[in-house]
């Protein structure tokens, strides 16, 4: 018996995922539109802090794209 808090399966994790990614976009895109304003205004270290983050969900997003054109490539043009 593990004291452990209960895990999310993973289909409910892919199910999550799948919806979010669709959205995901629009995540990156504010996060590097509040990096850019920071910097302007002199913000440097939270700047490069949004950045960042922006960054890894970019990074997130273009994996995500990778595996869905590798995995399922028919299922991918369709939506394209």
């Amino acid at each position: 018996m593990s004291d452990a808090p209960d895990m999310p399966d993973r289909t409910s994790l892919r199910a999550w995922w799948a919806g979010w990614a669709a959205t995901a976009g629009t995540a990156v895109m504010a996060t590097g539109i509040i990096s850019i304003g920071l910097h302007l205004t002199g913000h440097e270290a939270l700047s490069r802090i949004a950045l960042v983050l922006a960054s890894l969900a970019w990074a997130g997003l273009a994996a995500d794209f990778a595996v869905r054109l590798v995995g399922d490539r028919e299922r991918w043009a369709r939506r394209a």
